[in-house]
């Protein structure tokens, strides 16, 4: 019994047209745009005047449409031949990963037809050559291009979205099957045990205190620490199909293991924030081997009106060094960072804190200084032990 799941149905529309960049918007609403304005009115109008539905999309939570577009589509560009609807791209790799792949089942269908994606925000004016790396990886050889201004379709392919961080499951079982094609081989070389580092980031980028204190022991016990952004993503690739024990702070480099993951690989993701569960979502939907959540953060610190993908988490140290003993990431019997009393009583002491904030009673490393003294406020989270010392919360 043939149990291949049924390729979703694709509509084909002439004369449609893609609707991008400031057309969707009305006029009250243009004065207040900026560069980085998410944009929600944009999709595919057909011939007749109506919307696409298969033109709709999801994208960092919120969903585009073109009700209530103040629409201009006259004297348009055109697009020649066949033209492949591909969804919305931003600039978020993260995102790129989770939500601007699940229409490339398509290309397929006409390997020399455009995939077409949607700009997301109106500054974001050019493909990365990471992201297209990245569907050269999944073996997607069709030209690309992302619509910023609204352009007609000779022809254009629309089919259903297969995978997006927002739908339950993230991922479809077709999907699956497509993907599973397309995973390369296991490169040849000895197995890595591999930290993914945020560390190399700008201080901008969310991070986590004491995070090179970590490298540092990580490497004592063999170890490598590999920074992502610092080579090709095919480079990333073959180390993460190289890895068979993967330890990561939450981000975008753990969306891309799991679409590459060798198959029998371990792996631990440190929480520096609170576990979202969008995020924990994309990993029960995957079919790469299921990550153990360590979470031992006791506060966050941020800047006025910043969102938590840009907080700085604050970790119980020692705890999590216990756990990924107990959980066989290492034999080190030796302790890490400050006791969690010295972290808990510290913290105790800021929960009605103004101003900038103090320096703490336990060393910080200079990394550590230089993100703290970026932000001005904290939130403590409720710090007492939420499981037995040393153990994963799952």
């Amino acid at each position: 019994m043939d149990t291949t799941p049924t390729p979703p149905q694709v509509e084909i529309a002439h004369e449609a047209v893609l609707i991008a960049g400031l057309a969707g918007m009305v006029a009250a609403e243009i004065g207040d745009i900026t560069a980085s304005t998410p944009l929600k009115r944009i999709g595919v109008l057909l011939a007749d005047g109506t919307e696409s539905l298969l033109g709709r999309c999801i994208y960092r939570n919120r969903h585009t449409s073109l009700v209530g577009a103040g629409i201009l589509h006259t004297d348009l560009p055109r697009l020649p031949g066949t033209s492949i609807f591909a969804g919305v791209v931003g600039p978020q790799f993260g995102h790129m990963v989770t939500q601007s792949l699940g229409r490339l089942w398509m290309a397929e269908l006409d390997p020399e037809a455009r995939l077409v994606f949607l700009s997301a925000n109106l500054g974001f004016v050019a493909l990365p050559g990471y992201f297209v790396d990245l569907l050269r990886s999944l073996r997607i050889r069709n030209p690309v291009e992302l619509i910023n201004a609204p352009v007609i379709c000779d022809r254009l392919l629309l089919g259903p979205d297969q995978c997006n961080l927002q739908l339950r499951p993230c991922m479809t079982p077709f999907f699956h099957d497509w993907c599973a094609g397309r995973r390369p081989t296991v490169p040849s070389g000895e197995p890595l045990d591999l930290y993914v580092s945020r560390s190399g980031l700008s201080l901008d980028h969310g991070q986590y205190l004491q995070e090179t204190l970590l490298e540092a022991a990580l490497e004592a016990n063999g170890f490598t620490i590999f920074r992502p952004e610092k080579v090709p993503i095919p480079v990333q690739i073959d180390t993460y199909l190289r890895a068979r024990r993967l330890i990561f702070a939450d981000g975008s480099a753990a969306h891309l293991w799991s679409r590459f993951a060798r198959p029998q690989a371990q792996s631990a993701i440190l929480l520096r924030r609170p576990l979202g569960r969008h995020f924990a979502a994309w990993f029960r939907s995957t079919d790469c081997p299921q990550p153990e959540y360590l979470d031992f953060g006791m506060a966050d610190i941020f800047r006025r009106g910043e969102g938590g993908g840009r907080s700085v988490g604050l970790l119980d140290m020692q705890g999590l060094w216990r756990a990924l003993r107990l959980k066989g990431f290492h034999a080190d019997q030796q302790d890490i960072g400050p006791p969690r009393g010295a972290v808990a009583a510290w913290l105790s002491g800021l929960i009605a804190h103004k101003g900038r904030l103090p320096v703490p009673p336990f060393p910080l490393d200079p990394r550590s200084d230089a993100l703290m003294a970026l932000r001005t406020r904290i939130n403590v989270r409720d710090h007492s032990p939420q499981v037995p010392q040393g153990h994963a919360v799952l």
